[in-house]
């Protein structure tokens, strides 16, 4: 009679830890490995009531074992039912299965690992079921069973919350990463804005620079023109003899005069053509840095998308 009552009491356990998981599944469906942990646990709780109650109707056999007769149906009385503890954690397991975590997760090996123990838990518990079935379950057998269960989920307690501090930490640099580029990106724009200013400027004193140039040829041109005519001058005063004197040292006058004004503007002429090729260079440098900003600026937009995806998918 006292079997029967453990029996009873023993089938009352497991069927509590039965819907606890069923409970525990239900609210905690959406909480990711945190749910299957939880369940976990709450299995192995039960299991332990379960294990205890067990032994205790052994000991009650063992005492009244000449006056009570242990049928197969009573050494058994609930064949199977752990298989329902397996099957849900085997429902658990398939919700966090480790395919569907992003590949690009720094802790997915680790979360493999995670998945191993489970299996290694879900095969321990199909053990116990086994041997519970067959009534060979003894203390020893169960202890370290269950001291087997108990490193699988210490494991992936550890492992799961590792997993959430290096998605933590992720996320945290990514922010981080994410204002020092919208810096970054904010400083390129002010050196593309200077940069086409400057571009402008420079394209602004390249035609002055050309306008000066004509100005200074039209004025050699002058020069050139007034050296002829000198010299012109004081050939007709030569022949117009004592008289034609004076008008002959104008004329050498003019002559020097027309000579240094045109190596004056010659020297200025070369200054100026210094001057427009130092700026041709400056306008090619000019485009080609605005150019790189251009490429610069396009690549840290590249960057700034994939940490805001980063941020957003932690």
């Amino acid at each position: 009679m006292s079997g029967k009552i453990f029996t009873v009491i023993a089938l009352c356990s497991f069927l509590m830890a039965v819907f606890a998981i069923i409970c525990l599944a239900l609210q905690f469906s959406g909480s990711g490995a945190i749910s299957g942990i939880s369940m976990g646990l709450s299995a192995i709780g039960m299991m332990g009531i379960f294990l205890f109650l067990q032994k205790q109707k052994q000991n009650v056999v063992a005492e009244n074992e000449d006056k009570i007769t242990i049928t197969e149906a009573e050494k058994c009385p609930i064949p199977g039912t752990l298989s329902v503890v397996e099957t849900s954690l085997s429902a658990a397991n398939g919700q966090h299965n480790p395919e569907s975590i992003p590949k690009e997760s720094p802790s997915s090996s680790e979360l493999l690992e995670y998945k191993l123990k489970f299996r290694k838990m879900q095969t321990a518990l199909g053990k116990l079921g086994e041997m519970f079935s067959l009534g060979e379950i003894n203390p020893e057998t169960a202890r370290q069973e269950a001291d087997a269960l108990i490193r699988n989920m210490t494991f992936i307690t550890e492992s799961t919350k590792k997993a959430f501090d290096i998605a933590d930490n992720l996320s945290l640099s990514a922010k981080n990463a994410f204002m020092v580029s919208e810096n970054v990106q904010t400083g390129i724009k002010a050196v593309t804005e200077a940069l086409k200013d400057a571009l402008a400027y420079a394209t602004q004193l390249f035609e002055k620079s050309q306008t000066i140039h004509g100005i200074i040829e039209m004025l050699s041109d002058i020069a050139s023109r007034i050296n002829i005519l000198s010299i012109n001058a004081s050939i007709v005063s030569a022949r117009a003899g004592v008289q034609g004197r004076p008008f002959e040292v104008v004329a050498k006058e003019i002559r020097k005069l027309a000579v240094a004004t045109d190596m004056s503007l010659n020297k200025i002429s070369e200054q100026i053509s210094t001057i427009v090729s130092t700026i041709s260079d400056v306008v090619e440098k000019i485009n080609i840095a605005n150019t790189q900003t251009d490429q610069e600026k396009d690549a840290l937009l590249s960057v700034v998308g994939s940490l805001q995806g980063i941020t957003l998918g932690v």
